[in-house]
């Protein structure tokens, strides 16, 4: 399965800011991700995409949409990050999102 985390480097994190973290889970250092860029899909690619409408309801969660739309609920970032609303914080009851598909050329445009 695709993760947002292949192919990004991975680095140890021992920093002295987190040496109260690293004292209460009893390790030295932790292993951490790098932030990928992912770059926005232009408007010519998304033409090439099937775009579904989805008014935001009560008990909406992104992985719920994903495991809908996507069959993995994993995959609850493209959603967010198609809208450019990275949390569901950000969302309110009747806000209109839009779910792209198919799920493997959204994510060729992301460079996954």
């Amino acid at each position: 399965m695709v993760s947002r985390y292949d192919n990004v480097d991975k680095f140890v994190n021992s920093s002295t800011v987190y040496r109260n973290v690293f004292k209460d889970k009893g390790v030295q250092r932790i292993q951490q991700y790098g932030t990928r860029a992912l770059k926005y899909p232009t408007k010519r690619q998304i033409q090439q995409l099937q775009v579904i409408a989805h008014t935001w309801k009560y008990g909406d969660r992104y992985y719920n949409l994903a495991h809908k739309y996507y069959g993995q609920p994993k995959m609850w970032w493209v959603i967010a990050f198609f809208n450019q609303r990275p949390t569901e914080s950000l969302l309110r009851y009747g806000d209109t999102i839009y779910i792209p598909n198919p799920i493997e050329r959204v994510l060729s445009f992301y460079g996954v």
